[in-house]
């Protein structure tokens, strides 16, 4: 029977040490090969609904960032999520454009200071024709969001760490674990 727990006892840990299957998006290069224009037919994200976006080849998103008045986010640090996990990281040029490549399709949100937006991502030929080329991540006057993806509260920073959620769960197992093994030894000695 003490066999059988320290091996279940292996297999959990070790099961929550292995990373996931998430999706990483490359780093990007700071050229442009195209730029997105800001028009109507480029999408807009909404906090409520996500818009769809198609990806160029490669798994290419260009966009922009601009402030709820329309003005490009020069500099900016660009973060891609997806399901509250942070997938790629891109800096904005001085007119507020921002490249990512390696991304696959699927549903991000995107953080770029104060401008926030979710955007459906569609790989190349997938998308329905009402994908828009490029994706423009506008600020609200409201400001920031309380649940932005990116100013996570200390305690969700730390959750995120696979590492430090195994550390957790091998502590909650192990400990009662010796607890009971040590009872065990001092009711079997006379």
């Amino acid at each position: 029977m003490r066999c059988l727990r320290g091996v279940v006892a292996f297999w959990l840990g070790l099961a929550l040490l292995l990373p996931g299957p998430f999706a990483f998006g490359q780093q990007p290069n700071e050229e442009r090969s195209a730029e997105v224009t800001v028009s109507p037919s480029t999408a807009v994200a909404s906090h409520a609904e996500p818009c769809d976006v198609a990806l160029r080849p490669g798994g290419m998103l260009l966009g922009q960032a601009v402030d709820f008045q329309g003005c490009p986010l020069a500099g900016v640090e660009v973060v891609l999520c997806m399901t509250g996990c942070r997938v790629a990281v891109a800096r904005a040029d001085d007119s507020g454009y921002f490249l990512v490549r390696g991304l696959r399709g699927g549903v991000y949100e995107i953080a770029a200071g104060p401008a926030f937006g979710v955007f459906r991502l569609w790989a190349t030929d997938t998308a329905p024709p009402t994908a828009q080329a490029g994706a423009l991540v506008a600020a609200t006057s409201q400001g920031i969001r309380a649940n932005d993806p990116v100013g996570k509260s200390p305690i969700s920073y730390w959750l995120d760490k696979p590492v430090v959620v195994a550390g957790v769960v091998a502590a909650a197992v192990a400990i009662p674990l010796a607890v009971h093994s040590n009872r065990e030894k001092r009711s079997a000695s006379p």
